[in-house]
């Protein structure tokens, strides 16, 4: 699923930051892979963000601090990492977990991280439906 980080983060939460709990996410669940890494490697240019130095300085464990942005700044972070947990159709509880940590953190409702992992997945099934239609498949 290609959805690129559109909205620039807030002063308070640099695209250093955005681009470390991408990572922290990625390394959460080993079977993650290529697919994954080469997601967080195109945000991280996206951001003129030096993927390699945050690759390697960053690992599962990552941590935040209460960090006060925008609520959509917060949301866009949050669909990123869940769309970045969804890439390999298997969105783990310890990837989970630590969306729901940096949730906390950034002062996101369980309630809204409900709507948007059913978002994302209603949005991936949009994606199948409309490659099926290409290829003259009935839907």
């Amino acid at each position: 699923m290609q959805i690129n980080f559109t909205h620039k983060p807030s002063s308070n939460l640099d695209s250093d930051m955005y681009i470390k709990i991408l990572v922290a996410i990625t390394k959460a669940d080993p079977s993650n892979g290529e697919p994954e890494k080469e997601y967080v490697r195109r945000q991280a240019n996206g951001l003129h963000v030096n993927f390699n130095r945050v690759w390697s300085e960053t690992d599962k464990s990552f941590e935040i601090g209460q960090v006060k942005v925008t609520r959509q700044t917060a949301l866009t972070v949050l669909r990123d990492c869940i769309v970045l947990a969804s890439l390999d159709d298997n969105y783990s509880l310890t990837e989970r977990e630590r969306i729901l940590t940096y949730a906390q953190k950034l002062r996101i409702p369980l309630a809204d991280i409900n709507s948007l992992e059913k978002w994302v997945s209603t949005k991936k099934d949009l994606e199948k439906q409309w490659k099926k239609i290409l290829a003259g498949e009935l839907i």
